[in-house]
């Protein structure tokens, strides 16, 4: 502690850090970049078999009208929770490729 002269060397850097509450890189929820994400997480689940039905900003994966998993899309995560497992596997909007082989996951468990 005797190399910190003040106080206020820190205070910045501090205020500065929880000043937002996410990263500047947060895609809001009505955003075009969200809306063009998950039309292409409807692609997917089509290109599967599957059907999709939204609720409110949600999508619920359906095979035969039986809901199968729920992806939720939140401000700064996408979250894929499959019927029958308690916690939701939350992934980042960057995570493109983690996201689509999850759903690819969950479409290979299902029998067409």
């Amino acid at each position: 502690m005797k190399h910190i002269h003040s106080f206020d060397l820190f205070e910045g850097h501090k205020y500065k850090d929880t000043k937002q509450q996410y990263s500047k890189d947060s895609w809001k929820g009505g955003d075009k970049k969200i809306e063009d994400f998950r039309k292409d997480t409807k692609d997917l689940i089509k290109s599967k078999g599957l059907t999709t039905k939204q609720v409110g900003s949600d999508l619920e994966m359906c095979h035969k009208g039986d809901m199968v998993a729920q992806i939720m899309f939140r401000d700064d995560h996408v979250g894929v929770k499959e019927v029958g497992v308690k916690f939701t596997d939350k992934f980042k909007y960057s995570e493109w490729g983690k996201i689509k082989s999850h759903i690819t996951k969950i479409a290979n468990k299902i029998e067409l």
